[in-house]
């Protein structure tokens, strides 16, 4: 499967800057848009445990890493306590409010949410076990010196959320899918593409509805036992062996946020005359 170059522009990279002023990578997230009654809202998107991997060091800054209209990268930082992250626990998903200026400023695609993968689209498609998935994310050991390389990892959905499945000590709503996940890719989008041979009712699903965000990755699972690495720790070396199953939280947990009053709240704030 070919998957073009403009989506790879979809995502960056989460830094973190440590006490000798040097970067690290800590994770991937994307753009997302939102439209309101008033205007378009802008999000950037990343995984909780990312967020909250950075804060367990004591930094109070998260820096989003994104290829600028010149080529190159820049690091466009933001204070961590204006992530705001899912109200339930056990929904691994962390926004930031951004607004449209930070998306002008670099080469950016933003996802609009005609593009998720929501209950409908699942249904009328029959998504289901065996559909294809690609993942665009950050590759520790090759991220580029000059500007953001993502890379692309191919798979297929293993298992459909029919279950909550149990990891980190607590059960969560969420694909599996057959791709080896690694520590950098947490938060990175994952897209459905429905190509090849599909149920015989749905046959004729037109060419820009063939690929939909399905959610964003969570993380794998490790042998022995089910245990989650903290892509924090992932990336800064520890090696892990994991059954090449990755979890994945649904985009339809990132719809639900829209609604939380934090937002709103935060929408007030960046335009009071609104």
């Amino acid at each position: 499967m070919r998957v073009h170059d403009e989506i790879k522009k979809c995502v960056g990279f989460i830094t973190m800057q440590m006490a000798d002023e040097t970067f690290r990578l800590a994770g991937t997230f994307f753009f997302v848009w939102h439209e309101t009654a008033a205007r378009p809202m802008y999000y950037a998107v990343t995984a909780k445990h990312v967020i909250e991997g950075i804060r367990s060091k004591g930094l109070e800054k998260v820096y989003l890493r994104a290829n600028a209209v010149d080529g190159r990268y820049g690091d466009f930082e933001t204070d961590i306590d204006d992530w705001i992250c899912h109200a339930e626990e056990n929904v691994d998903i962390a926004i930031l409010p951004s607004g449209p200026g930070m998306t002008e400023l670099a080469d950016q695609v933003v996802i609009g949410e005609a593009l998720f993968a929501d209950h409908e689209y699942i249904n009328t498609n029959e998504v289901g076990a065996g559909d294809e998935v690609f993942i665009i994310g950050l590759f520790h050991q090759h991220h580029g010196r000059v500007k953001n390389l993502p890379i692309v990892r191919m798979g297929s959905i293993a298992s459909m959320p029919d279950e909550e499945i149990h990891t980190g000590g607590v059960s969560r709503e969420a694909y599996l899918i057959e791709a080896r996940s690694i520590g950098g890719l947490s938060g990175s989008p994952v897209f459905v593409t429905l190509v090849g041979n599909r149920p015989i009712s749905k046959t004729t699903i037109p060419n820009d509805q063939r690929v939909a965000l399905l959610g964003l990755i969570y993380g794998h699972f490790d042998l022995p036992g089910h245990r989650i690495d903290e892509v924090v720790e992932d990336v800064e070396g520890r090696a892990s062996v994991n059954v090449g199953i990755a979890i994945v939280t649904p985009i339809t947990k990132l719809t639900e946020m829209f609604n939380d009053p934090r937002i709103e709240r935060d929408e007030r704030k960046r335009w009071p005359n609104s």
